[in-house]
C-alpha cells in the first residue's frame, strides 16, 4: 500500500542508524514489524500464569535439571518421561 506521511527527520535518521537498513522504506518496515512483535509479546506475557495445562515453574526447573544431566543422551523421548509422569 502506498502512503505519504511526514516523518520527523531525527527519528527517521535514528531508525536508519539502528536498523542498519540501506533504504528508508526497509528501515520503516523493520521498525513497524518490531513494534508489532513487541506488542504481541506484551499480550502473550500478560497471559503468563493464567493458562491451564501448561508446565509449572517447578516442573520446568526439574526438566531443565534432568536435561542438563542427559543433554548428550537421546534415550528419553518426551517431556513426560523426563518429569517422571
Amino acid at each position: 500500500m502506498k502512503t505519504t506521511i511526514d516523518i520527523p527527520e531525527k527519528i527517521l535518521s535514528e531508525v536508519l542508524l539502528y536498523s542498519k537498513m540501506k533504504s528508508k522504506k526497509d528501515a520503516i518496515i523493520t521498525a513497524m514489524e518490531e513494534y508489532v512483535q513487541k506488542k504481541k509479546m506484551e499480550k502473550f506475557a500478560s497471559k503468563l500464569g493464567t493458562l491451564e495445562n501448561l508446565i509449572s515453574n517447578s516442573e520446568l526447573q526439574k526438566l531443565r535439571r534432568k536435561a542438563n544431566i542427559y543433554h548428550n543422551d537421546s534415550d528419553f523421548t518426551s517431556m513426560h518421561e523426563l518429569l517422571g509422569k
